[in-house]
């Protein structure tokens, strides 16, 4: 990876390198590319190899095969693991993919060695997603929906809510002890249900 800013001082004692200002790192890892950007950032020369980035940390992972593959992320302070390839997020935490938004204190994203995607990723305490998808009438709904857990597998575009989840859904709350939903799709797979449905039609 290379990694570029204003200003930066190497720590002999400490072995930690900091850097200031505009900071810039990019990853490439066979066809997928990690792009991150921050105010500063501290590297350790660790086991796990990893950065810590600080200050509206921003960025994005790109597989160059997969273009609708692109996941963006937000956070106020971000880790991301050469060794693991892992990229946790800590503080207003964010990730947005397609058409779908998330939003959470924390979370954390595993980037696939394999496909050179992103493999799986969680969000977790006061989640908070909002995405659309056309219904059966041909309209774009907007669909929000309120967990403390989702996970996502990127490969199959489906989320799943845990811990209170319930969702809103053109005048309908759905609630579930487990819930899945795929995103741009209508229908909501429900585990455990206890919902209320307005069920006057939608016309």
């Amino acid at each position: 990876g290379v990694t570029t800013s204003d200003k930066m001082e190497l720590n002999y004692k400490t072995n930690e390198l900091v850097g200031r200002g505009e900071v810039s790192s990019s990853f490439r890892d066979g066809l997928s590319k990690l792009l991150i950007l921050a105010s500063r950032f501290k590297a350790k020369n660790n086991l796990e190899n990893s950065i810590q980035y600080f200050g509206s940390v921003r960025g994005e992972h790109q597989s160059t095969e997969q273009k609708n593959d692109k996941i963006k992320f937000k956070s106020n302070l971000l880790t991301y693991s050469e060794t693991d390839k892992t990229i946790s997020l800590e503080g207003d935490a964010v990730i947005d993919r397609a058409l779908t938004n998330i939003h959470a204190l924390n979370g954390k994203i595993w980037l696939n060695n394999q496909s050179n995607g992103v493999k799986y990723f969680t969000m977790n305490d006061d989640v908070r997603i909002t995405d659309e998808f056309i219904n059966s009438l041909g309209k774009k709904i907007k669909r929000f929906s309120y967990s403390e857990r989702v996970e996502g597998f990127n490969g199959e575009r489906k989320l799943i809510l845990s811990g209170f989840p319930q969702v809103k859904q053109e005048g309908d709350i759905i609630k579930g002890n487990k819930m899945v939903i795929r995103e741009d799709q209508e229908v909501i797979e429900v585990i455990n249900t206890n919902s209320q449905f307005n069920m006057k039609s939608k016309n």
